[in-house]
């Protein structure tokens, strides 16, 4: 029924409209709960610690999803993949965190928006992937956005500190890293 209500050939494309709501629905419920459980985040180090928590769950799921996968042929380089998307992860959740502590609060989902453009620019350089005139539009439009937020940011909460800018950088490279390694990882595993 699914199948002919989407007009789709094949069950894997039905899969992939499933998994992407399942995407989003996880994604606001992680929100959600992200939102409730920083009002038990007392200090920096209870947010590193809940984010740790947060993180070995993930682990663990993510594992769980690849022993129980068949059609998945991790060999080694896909396994190292996996590994630099999991540092990825660790040091954007450490510099999102270092982000907000030096008040950059508004600013970490523009720099995770620069994430794309690193992603973009690392997928040409390894996979010589050619960015299509839509794709460019949308660099521009992320680069628009990040100045007009910045300039917003200035005017209600004044200059960024360095440390700030720093964090923030480093939140959008490292966004963008992970990006790639799950893109590095998923070519590899195949």
């Amino acid at each position: 029924v699914i199948n002919n209500y989407l007009k789709c050939n094949k069950g894997g494309d039905v899969m992939g409209y499933c998994f992407v709501l399942i995407s989003l629905l996880a994604g606001s419920t992680k929100g959600f709960l992200g939102k409730l459980l920083s009002k038990h985040a007392s200090n920096y180090n209870c947010s590193v610690f809940m984010n740790l928590i947060r993180m070995l769950i993930c682990i663990f799921i993510g594992f769980g999803i690849l022993i129980t996968e068949p059609s998945v042929n991790l060999d080694i380089s896909g396994l190292i993949f996996g590994i630099l998307a999991g540092i990825s992860i660790s040091v954007f959740t450490i510099t999102w965190l270092l982000a907000i502590k030096y008040g950059a609060f508004m600013l970490v989902s523009i720099a995770q928006m620069f994430g794309v453009i690193v992603t973009l620019f690392l997928s040409f350089v390894v996979f010589g992937e050619k960015a299509t005139a839509l794709q460019v539009l949308g660099v521009i439009l992320v680069v628009i956005a990040i100045l007009i937020m910045i300039s917003y940011n200035n005017t209600t909460k004044g200059k960024l500190t360095k440390n700030a800018s720093i964090f923030l950088f480093l939140c959008g490279l490292s966004s963008g890293l992970l990006d790639f390694s799950q893109k590095l990882f998923t070519h590899y595993s195949e």
